[in-house]
């Protein structure tokens, strides 16, 4: 048997099964359960969970959002190239969670 597993990964919705999704992270656990959906329609944070290809039970998650890092905090060298705002704009990866049944495995992006 192979260790490697097909996911595709989509946005969060109501259909998804987020009931079996469990972490060794409370904490990661508890944001997909209660939170994530409430994040996503109030447009704080993108959430975007990896899917068995025939199923809906989330396999994993990981979150995005709008953020910036401040040119003051970056040396000379991170500052060449980029443009002369005082916040230079970037993503966020807030989460990043897997289910415990899928330690160890491969995933190979699908879809």
């Amino acid at each position: 048997m192979s260790d490697e597993i097909d996911v595709r990964f989509e946005r969060l919705a109501a259909a998804h099964d987020r009931s079996a999704f469990a972490c060794e992270q409370p904490s990661l656990t508890d944001y997909l359960l209660k939170f994530a959906g409430q994040n996503e329609r109030s447009d704080i944070a993108a959430c975007f969970v990896a899917l068995a290809p025939d199923s809906a039970r989330i396999l994993g998650y990981y979150t995005i959002s709008a953020h910036a890092v401040l040119a003051s905090e970056l040396s000379p060298e991170q500052k060449k190239g980029m443009p002369g705002y005082d916040r230079i704009p970037a993503f966020l990866i807030g989460r990043l969670a897997r289910d415990v049944t899928m330690k160890g495995r491969v995933w190979a992006s699908c879809c």
